[in-house]
């Protein structure tokens, strides 16, 4: 514990700087000039403030800011120690003072055998004490007193010290209390839970924003046709609403203020199907399909009164059957928009080898009443987005009703291929890659044509046979040079192994990338993966995407023809060919471990 005589000057320096607004830098000051005060003192109460100089709370353990025996100004902090009282009278900030690195201020004792703790506290709940059993050389004398505390402080407490002694009824006098505080900001504490939001299309989440940034906060999403965003600034909720599938990011962002540096955040969004999260790709769509133009010019026009329903088979072979349904009298058409009369009957039908995974509906462009409350046979209709989901994976046909009069300016169809994928070998060497879509099932194609997973060790690749990939799934195919139609599936839980892609997107080389990109190509005959330096590998095509560390400019291809062996009888390893160790020497009676037989790796367990 430092005392010094210099703190007087200093405030007096301090208050000829910044007067007496405390909207200064480096120091708040706490008098309890404005604290209200009472003479009230039993071993029940604890009294708060939030009455200070600088908006510093306190809470006072059978203390007051009182009148009587002040030290300077019109109150002091006056705590109160009785015989027998159950615990030790003090005084503590609960006012965080992000930065705090000291705490100066005046003290004085009505007993000397009476001692003074300070202690600091980066919660407000558990502390320790930075300087104990401090003493006083003569009763009702005001002392200066200054306590460094160590970074990450936020809160004082002071009071007695467990030691003291003395008097019944005897007195601890604080006031003029200074907070030094470091000049530099900080960063604020930050937390979301969940950490990021996933949330299915027409839904909402929410994420529990946890900070003590105290300036005001943006939220802007990267794309709203993904998911947009809104803020709850008293209870620090954020809320996500899907709009359309995929993965976005929502950025948040705060000003510098007086105590914080500026906030820079960014939020992952994934949006996703109803119920089809995992399984669920557009292969087909969207298809688009408008009622714009559907019956001759003019407003308002009618069909023909004996007509009962309307057909159209759009360029995609997706079916809209319009009919009349009980209780309506006519179907009617606008120039720009479908008018549904209550209780019409709209039937959309995939073409054949196609399922429906998705229909949007747009508002007519006039602004005429939209058509909010149909209704669907199957799936989920979301009126927020105007969309239907599918809930099973074999829809192909959904049927819609209304109970109003409304309008529907158009349709988009999402639709999923399920007839045969057509992938076409067309070089001569018969290697290709493809990065796939969906998943596919090559176990009846074996003989024209091979799939491959790729592992990636050191710097050799090592090719693996499969059966069947899942979707997203980067391959390496080996076959006859020809259009193979490859069978899509439901699922697979193969392995993807290394290799990645993109359905929809090129990837172009760009020299300031984090990562080196490796695309298949023949050297006299024999596959390797070069690294990408120029040009672009296409949508569709499978590539490694390796850490810089990777020096070599190819890989060198191995196919993995490992199979394994089980010797039975320990005592008989009779196999009826030559088997040798990986040094190429004859072993007669091999014992487990990989050995070569005819050529080929074999695991003898």
């Amino acid at each position: 514990m430092k005392q010094t005589n210099l703190l007087k000057t200093f405030l007096l320096l301090c208050a000829l700087i910044v007067g007496s607004t405390c909207a200064w830098a480096l120091t708040k000051t706490e008098g309890f000039e404005t604290a209200t005060t009472t003479t009230t003192y039993n071993t029940t109460m604890e009294y708060s403030t939030t009455d200070s100089d600088c908006g510093i709370a306190w809470t006072m353990y059978y203390g007051t800011a009182s009148t009587n025996d002040k030290i300077s100004g019109n109150n002091s902090a006056q705590m109160r120690w009785y015989s027998g009282m159950d615990g030790w009278p003090y005084i503590m900030t609960t006012t965080p003072i992000d930065g705090l690195t000291n705490v100066s201020f005046k003290a004085r004792v009505s007993d000397v055998k009476n001692k003074m703790d300070v202690s600091y506290s980066s919660d407000g709940q558990n502390w320790t004490v930075a300087s104990s059993a401090n003493t006083f050389e003569a009763k009702n004398t005001a002392y200066n007193f200054s306590v460094d505390v160590p970074s990450g402080s936020k809160y004082i407490k002071i009071g007695f010290n467990s030691t003291s002694s003395g008097a019944n009824k005897s007195k601890l006098i604080v006031d003029d209390v200074v907070f030094t505080y470091s000049s530099s900001l900080v960063p604020a504490t930050w937390s979301l839970d969940p950490a990021s939001a996933s949330v299915v299309e027409g839904k909402s989440t929410t994420l529990q924003l946890t900070t003590n940034y105290d300036g005001t906060l943006a939220f802007e999403s990267a794309d709203e046709s993904i998911a947009t965003v809104s803020y709850n600034s008293s209870t620090k909720v954020i809320t996500v609403t899907g709009v359309g599938a995929g993965s976005t990011t929502i950025s948040v962002t705060g000003a510098a203020t007086s105590s914080y540096e500026a906030i820079d955040k960014s939020i992952n969004v994934t949006v996703t199907y109803p119920e089809l999260a995992s399984n669920v790709t557009d292969v087909m769509g969207p298809l688009g399909y408008s009622y714009f133009g559907l019956t001759p010019a003019g407003s308002e026009t009618y069909a023909q009164p004996e007509e009962a329903s309307r057909e159209i088979t759009d360029a995609y072979g997706v079916t809209f059957l319009l009919e009349k349904g009980e209780g309506s009298t006519n179907l009617r058409y606008d120039a720009s928009y479908l008018r549904w009369y209550n209780k019409n009957i709209l039937t959309i039908t995939a073409p054949t080898g196609a399922t429906i995974r998705k229909i949007v509906f747009t508002e007519p462009e006039t602004g005429k009443s939209w058509a909010g409350s149909m209704t669907a046979n199957t799936g989920v209709y979301v009126s927020s987005v105007k969309t239907w989901f599918a809930t099973e994976e074999d829809v192909t046909s959904v049927v819609f009703t209304n109970d109003a009069t409304k309008r529907i300016g158009g349709i988009e169809v999402y639709l999923m291929k399920t007839t045969p994928l057509p992938i076409t070998i067309s070089s001569a060497t018969g290697f290709a890659t493809v990065f796939t879509y969906a998943p596919l099932d090559f176990s009846t194609l074996s003989s024209e044509l091979k799939a491959y997973t790729a592992t990636v060790t050191g710097n050799t690749v090592t090719l693996t046979q499969v059966d069947n990939v899942p979707a997203n799934t980067g391959i390496v195919l080996k076959g006859d040079v020809k259009t193979h139609n490859v069978p899509v599936i439901a699922s697979s839980t193969t392995e993807k192994g290394d290799l990645t892609g993109s359905v929809t997107e090129d990837l172009v080389y760009d020299s300031e990338a984090t990562k080196d990109y490796f695309y298949l190509g023949i050297n006299a005959g024999k596959a390797q993966f070069k690294r990408l330096t120029s040009g672009s590998i296409g949508a569709g095509k499978a590539y490694l995407a390796l850490d810089k560390s990777t020096a070599a400019r190819e890989l060198d291809v191995v196919f993995d023809e490992t199979t394994a062996l089980t010797l039975v009888n320990s005592e008989k390893r009779t196999v009826n060919s030559d088997i040798y160790n990986l040094a190429g020497q004859r072993v007669a009676n091999p014992t487990k471990g990989l050995y070569i037989v005819n050529g080929k790796k074999v695991v003898i367990k």
